[in-house]
């Protein structure tokens, strides 16, 4: 069997050579061969030198040679203080071809002092073959950035005028006291009708960014603050590009101060249960607080309903969010929730209580954990806005250690909040998830230790 299985191949393999059939002639491959910049050069479009003023007009040139194959695509990638500024692409045939681009190199935020510009030239062929080529600074343009005067002006959308004295290089800062303003442009000169000088340096917005801008149709940079905020100091910073508007906000007779947390301001200060206090700076009071230990009496007054004592007042700037706790104590006399998937409990609600987004840190943002209220001895209460997945668990003190596992607690009623349980072994977790009953939205949680028990109240 297998001799003739050979002897057939054979036979096969003899008749194709004896019907004389010519040898076929292929095409001829191409030579292979890649790309070369011979020459790539950035000069100030006009005149002579090797430096220019940001905002000023530059011109590339470059040639290209190819020996075998032509060149078919080069791009332009320009940078300047790690922003792109030029990201062009050139259709090209031929080979031997020249690239002759101009365009502007604009003042942008990152230029802390003058700069080359990063100047990098790809080229392909019609093979895919490419060469690369980055401009040393002997065929690059020094980029000079504008020299500024000993101070700036922040002019708000309503036309009033801040003016913010040099601080330090390049930073600017005055105290002050200004109501809100929608928005503002920073000037570096003034007309004399105390108009913006835009044959100046002007920064506004552009793209969503701050930017320096050319004319009065530009829009201006948004305040992001509330309507509500009394602005106390103003910064700019003129490499970033970045204006910080720090903010008075007052709680009865205390001045909130930077805090250590960022984005929030705090004061330290005792607290009178059925005290009312004014509050002043912060918009939308009502849902600003914490309805755990405030209840809105006014559009600036709210009343304390946590027991006497001194309390750390913490106050998120960009969501406009009071919080309050006693960071330092721990149980009896304190008691703190996290976990994951949990929020605070006034609209519009969010997951900030969010071990999975934040690294599971007690110390990263005050908003990763929800102080309880305490209502008696060995009792507690915690309002919460509660999502559909969740991992929540009671702690002993503000950080890791002392826990208190769900499943010593007996639950009332007993299918809305269950024993989280590990998936991989069946084991439980000493967190609390979400039973069959539940639905996603706020809940007011009463644990008594007393009686290791905890009621769940949908509200």
């Amino acid at each position: 069997m297998a001799f003739s299985v050979v002897l057939v191949a054979f036979c096969v393999m003899t008749s194709c050579k004896d019907d004389d059939v010519p040898d076929v002639t292929w095409p001829e491959w191409p030579t292979v061969s890649a790309p070369e910049v011979v020459t790539a050069t950035l000069k100030p479009a006009a005149g002579s030198g090797a430096e220019i003023s940001a905002g000023g007009s530059v011109r590339f040139q470059a040639h290209i040679t190819d020996s075998d194959n032509e060149v078919r695509r080069a791009t332009l990638t320009v940078t300047v203080g790690g922003n792109e500024i030029v990201s062009e692409q050139f259709r090209l045939a031929g080979g031997d071809v020249d690239v002759d681009h101009t365009f502007i190199v604009p003042f942008v935020s990152g230029m802390n002092g003058d700069v080359y510009p990063a100047v990098t030239l790809d080229v392909t062929n019609s093979l895919h073959k490419t060469a690369s080529v980055t401009l040393a600074d002997a065929q690059n343009v020094l980029v000079k950035r504008p020299v500024l005067g000993d101070k700036v002006y922040l002019v708000t959308s309503a036309g009033d005028v801040y003016e913010l004295p040099r601080t330090a290089d390049n930073r600017y800062s005055a105290e002050v006291k200004a109501p809100y303003f929608e928005s503002y442009k920073i000037a570096t000169k003034l007309t004399t009708d105390q108009k913006i000088d835009y044959s100046s340096v002007v920064w506004g917005l552009v793209d969503g960014q701050p930017a320096v801008v050319t004319d009065s149709s530009s829009a201006g940079i948004p305040s992001e603050v509330n309507p509500a905020a009394i602005i106390k100091k103003m910064n700019f910073d003129a490499v970033s590009f970045r204006t910080v508007l720090d903010l008075a906000v007052v709680f009865g007779s205390a001045e909130l101060q930077p805090s250590s947390y960022n984005g929030y301001q705090e004061a330290t200060l005792s607290l009178a249960s059925g005290q009312t206090y004014t509050v002043t700076g912060i918009g939308g009071l009502a849902t600003a607080v914490d309805p755990n230990f405030f209840e809105s009496v006014s559009d600036s007054e709210v009343k304390f309903t946590g027991p006497d004592g001194e309390y750390t007042l913490y106050y998120n700037l960009s969501k406009s969010r009071l919080y309050v706790e006693q960071r330092g104590a721990t149980y009896p006399s304190a008691l703190w929730i996290s976990g994951m998937g949990l929020g605070f409990p006034q609209p519009p609600y969010s997951l900030d209580i969010d071990w999975s987004g934040n690294g599971w840190n007690w110390t990263v943002d005050v908003h990763q954990r929800a102080f309880c209220k305490k209502t008696g001895d060995g009792t507690f209460e915690a309002l919460l806005y509660i999502s559909r997945n969740i991992n929540l668990k009671v702690f002993q003190q503000c950080g890791w250690g002392g826990e208190f596992q769900s499943f010593n607690f007996t639950r009332t009623p007993e299918n809305i909040l269950v024993d989280g349980i590990e998936p991989s072994d069946g084991h439980k977790t000493g967190d609390f998830a979400t039973g069959t009953a539940f639905t996603e939205g706020v809940y007011l949680l009463r644990l008594d230790f007393n009686q290791m028990s905890i009621e769940i109240i949908r509200r």
